[in-house]
């Protein structure tokens, strides 16, 4: 994904678009759904820039995803398994002699929100500067 100070301009553009034609918003899923199409639009991996606000659009929401997965937790836990108590129904992983159930779960995967935007792009500025 492409840093916060080149995603910037691409997010004026798109602004600029949005107050002329603002019907155009759910054309574009700034606000979703965010369903097979959204994610076919993700695929696209051109780098270069055609000037258009669907590549715009695109940019930011790869950026989105991508702020959302460096953002998210993975836990992981972890619980002693007596010889008794482990079937094959749970997940269970061996370690030296020991057994223990285990679950994997991701937190926080609450996609980022179009219009933060601007503010992540001060906040970075800021830091740039510091």
């Amino acid at each position: 994904a492409l840093p916060i100070s080149g995603l910037y301009p691409l997010y004026n553009r798109v602004e600029r678009y949005l107050e002329e034609f603002p019907e155009e918003r759910s054309t574009l899923q700034i606000d979703g759904p965010y369903n097979e199409t959204f994610y076919q639009k993700l695929t696209n991996l051109s780098t270069e820039d055609d000037g258009s606000v669907e590549y715009a659009a695109t940019k930011i929401h790869q950026y989105r995803v991508a702020m959302t997965a460096k953002d998210c937790s993975i836990m992981i836990a972890l619980s002693p398994c007596l010889q008794d108590d482990c079937s094959e129904q749970r997940s269970v992983v061996t370690a030296s002699k020991s057994r223990f159930f285990f679950s994997v779960s991701i937190l926080d995967l609450d996609f980022k929100p179009y219009d933060n935007i601007p503010h992540q792009y001060v906040r970075d500025s800021k830091i740039g500067r510091a």
